[in-house]
């Protein structure tokens, strides 16, 4: 299905987008859409260079390109931003903030950036309690809502802009995101706007209301792919950025590094690796996701490779957060990672992975206050990164405080429903607080939705085997030999663990013939050396005493042995581990008990297919 997207339109919305980037000190934006213009097919540069040629002098006007005001005072001030000396820059826009939109702009832009600069410089200098002065960003927003009052006619996208960016400093989302709707209403072709909106919108079903998907705008279509990225819609993610190269914008990084994000973030490191050394090629010096390229590389054990990723950006890149999360995956410098982090975060404290990973860091320090604290800015920064949540609960979980973890494990779950990694850490949590049934569901999801860690199976059977619900666990253990036997010989413990206990399952129902090749498996690992032997030896005396007493055998002739591992002969207290096709899907939990007043956990039906992806991602 075609966007439909006018390649006169794009052009024409990013040229007008760079150039007011560029006379406002917008850099972020005039760097996207200068890069999104350098890798537009040929075609829509052709189309857009004929329209121009056929414009009169009255639509140019119409184009509505605002001149910056050529004063020395504004050119004085504009060179002062650029050069972050936000507060001098402020004094002397001051004199001219009436005299045009754009001195206005300029003037609260400056206020703002000095604002946001010292915050930054508070919270990153160190991980503290001590929370920032806010008073003269209060100040400012007051400013600009009398400003708005007085006179509403000032307002235009840019200064919307400004007043929606005040307002995400104060922590008023709702407001601020009114005032982003309100600027992108004015001009579509706002980027950074919708960029921002990105991170306010609380579900895909909001972003696809009218008030964002009205004239379907071609940003709104990349709005809406970083969207679905954020709530971990990575399949729906890839089909819109796959409809967006075929619509105009094919090879370009920006799409392909999403891309890649996605392949990533869904456990699928060989694809995302094509991807990545895809843009690596074209673009060998961009470093943004290049840490989940470092990701990628770690889980399929590419050293030599991650080796050179690190000391490429760690030569051009040294203060990049992603440079830090590169080096980490390489090696173990906690401290060091810690101090380029912080220093990261001074340039974007609201990016939840950066504080997701000096979380990480200070966990691996033992310093528990301050990763907890860490963690708590990443959940701050996106509630709906489950990052921020898993590592709380992990948190806990190594505080022996179940009850919290099981609440922070909740909201990770919720985050990131079909990730069997968080209902994993949901099972062994409900183990420790003694509530069996919903651990074996948990463990039971985990496998059905695609167990990346390959664990599930194995810890639902050995918790039947705690339970002494012996012909339950040995269906599990069999199912696990039969699904990741071959795949994980290198596990030899799981292994080994499975072998033995059929053997001795078999050999107590009497089914001789079945236990034999379990306890023969048992010789071949160390632990289980002895008790194989022990069980073959039992073995070969029951087959002594058949042979002798034929009799005896009628003794046997009643017992029922397991029917061969087949899905739809599988079931765990009436629900099927592999139900077929038809069957009905896996209900919901019960309500567990939570102390502390913490929320409940909703497990979602569905019962996706399940996937042999066994990869263990243990990196940054």
């Amino acid at each position: 299905m075609s966007l439909g997207i006018d390649g006169v339109v794009v052009l024409a919305d990013l040229h007008w987008l760079i150039k007011e980037s560029e006379i406002r000190c917008l850099v972020d934006a005039e760097q996207w859409a200068s890069e999104m213009l350098f890798y537009i097919s040929e075609d829509w540069h052709s189309s857009y260079a004929k329209h121009k040629l056929a414009q009169s002098e009255k639509a140019e006007m119409d184009y509505n390109i605002i001149e910056p005001h050529l004063a020395k005072v504004a050119v004085f001030g504009r060179a002062l931003i650029k050069k972050r000396e936000f507060y001098r820059a402020a004094y002397f826009l001051k004199q001219i903030k009436d005299e045009s939109s754009y001195d206005r702009f300029m003037y609260y832009w400056a206020r703002y950036l000095a604002c946001e600069y010292n915050r930054l410089e508070t919270e990153a200098d160190s991980i503290g309690r001590t929370e920032y002065d806010d008073s003269e960003l209060k100040e400012l927003h007051n400013e600009l809502c009398l400003l708005g009052n007085d006179h509403p006619q000032y307002f235009d996208t840019f200064l919307l802009y400004i007043l929606a960016k005040v307002r995400c400093s104060l922590k008023l989302n709702e407001r601020a995101k009114e005032a982003f709707l309100e600027s992108i209403s004015l001009n579509r072709a706002m980027w950074p706007s919708w960029e921002e909106l990105v991170m306010l919108v609380d579900s895909v079903e909001e972003a696809e209301t009218e008030a964002y998907s009205a004239d379907g705008h071609w940003m709104y279509q990349f709005f809406k792919a970083a969207v679905l990225s954020r709530f971990q819609l990575h399949k729906n993610a890839l089909e819109q950025y796959e409809k967006l190269s075929e619509c105009g914008f094919p090879n370009m990084p920006y799409i392909m590094n999403h891309v890649a994000a996605s392949l990533n973030n869904m456990q699928e490191h060989d694809m995302a690796l094509e991807f990545f050394k895809k843009v690596r090629k074209i673009d060998p010096y961009r470093v943004e996701q290049m840490h989940l390229f470092s990701d990628s590389l770690y889980v399929r054990g590419s050293r030599s490779d991650l080796a050179d990723l690190a000391h490429t950006f760690f030569k051009t890149h040294k203060f990049c957060w992603e440079t830090c999360c590169i080096v980490g995956n390489l090696r173990g410098e906690h401290e060091k990672a810690v101090v380029f982090l912080q220093r990261s975060l001074k340039l974007n404290p609201n990016n939840a992975a950066a504080w997701t990973l000096i979380g990480h860091e200070f966990m691996e320090q033992k310093n528990n206050p301050a990763a907890c604290l860490a963690y708590r800015k990443a959940i701050e920064a996106d509630s709906h990164d489950y990052r921020g949540w898993y590592g709380l609960g992990q948190l806990y979980d190594i505080l022996k405080m179940p009850s919290y973890s099981l609440y922070y494990y909740q909201q990770a779950h919720k985050c990131k429903p079909d990730d069997s990694r968080m209902l994993v850490a949901l099972g062994e949590v409900y183990v420790r607080l003694n509530q069996i049934p919903d651990a074996q569901k948990c463990f039971l999801k985990a496998y059905k939705v695609g167990d990346v860690e390959g664990t599930a199976l194995m810890l639902l059977g050995k918790l039947y085997a705690k339970c002494n619900d012996n012909d339950q666990a040995a269906l599990i253990y069999e199912k696990y030999l039969n699904v990741y036997g071959e795949e994980f010989m290198d596990d030899f413990n799981n292994v080994a663990t499975c072998c033995s206990f059929l053997a001795k399952y078999y050999l107590k129902k009497g089914d001789l013939d079945t236990a034999t090749p379990f306890a023969q498996r048992c010789l071949e690992y160390d632990i289980t050396k002895e008790e194989g032997r022990n069980t073959l030896r039992q073995i070969s005396q029951l087959h002594h005493r058949q042979s002798v007493l034929p009799e005896t055998l009628v003794a046997t002739s009643n017992t029922t042995p397991i029917i061969a591992m087949h899905p739809e002969n599988i079931q765990c207290q009436g629900i099927h581990v592999l139900p077929p096709a038809s069957s009905t899907p896996l209900h919901g939990f019960r309500t567990p008990t939570i102390e502390e007043g913490e929320a409940e956990m909703a497990i979602s039906s569905d019962a996706s297919d399940v996937s042999d992806e066994s990869s263990l991602n243990a990196s940054y």
